[in-house]
């Protein structure tokens, strides 16, 4: 998501949102609600074996999605970066979006602290 040719896609698609409606549909239908989709499984997984506390886990998905990825892609957005962050940037953004989202939805087994 944060490559130099998708941040200028969503871009565009942002932009031309207004006049090519569907468009822009298609496109978050494919790859945004896609990935939440398919990130909400393997969270009602987790809640099954009882490793999080997740009643909505779509919601819980999004969560997590935009807790590790909001600020590196508004970096990337707004031209803030020429290239993407580096792989130690991410992975601090990744660890603490999982330690925030465990706080919320985690259980006395996987709830930090």
């Amino acid at each position: 998501m944060l490559q130099p040719h998708l941040v200028q896609l969503r871009r565009m698609l942002i932009g031309e949102a207004g006049r090519f409606p569907d468009l822009a549909r298609a496109w978050h239908r494919a790859a945004p609600e896609r990935g939440h989709a398919t990130l909400a499984r393997a969270v009602t997984r987790l809640a099954e074996r009882g490793l999080l506390h997740a009643p909505d886990p779509l919601l819980a998905a999004q969560h997590l999605n935009y807790l590790i990825l909001s600020v590196p892609l508004d970096e990337a957005m707004f031209a803030v970066r020429d290239r993407p962050p580096s792989a130690p940037a991410l992975r601090r953004y990744a660890d603490e979006a999982v330690r925030v989202f465990l706080a919320a939805y985690g259980t006395d087994v996987t709830r930090p602290g």
